[in-house]
């Protein structure tokens, strides 16, 4: 294999961010990230978290280019266009070269 998978991180889809943030952050112990919006955001406890929003998962890999290519090779099928145009202008390590 040669796209070595770093982290899979889920995001949940929630009907009331404000709601499951409460929820996570006083019944379950969890801090939510001083970023998060009205529409996304990270809950976590010890250096582990999950998104809160609509229904995605976040995949972080070392070389997507190289990940691509394997999931190719192998019949996989990107549906999204969207993966040509993010790499356009990215540097090599950016950790916004995402494969959706």
């Amino acid at each position: 294999m040669t796209g070595r998978v770093e982290n899979i991180v889920p995001i949940l889809n929630v009907r009331d961010l404000g709601a499951s943030v409460k929820y996570y952050v006083q019944a379950l112990g969890l801090s939510c990230a001083s970023w998060g919006g009205d529409s996304f955001t990270l809950v976590s406890r010890d250096d582990h978290g999950t998104y809160l929003a609509g229904t995605w998962v976040w995949i972080g890999v070392e070389d997507v280019v190289a990940l691509h290519r394997e999931l190719a090779d192998n019949g996989a099928i990107c549906r999204s266009s969207r993966f040509s145009i993010e790499l356009k202008g990215m540097p090599k390590k950016s950790p916004a070269r995402i494969l959706r």
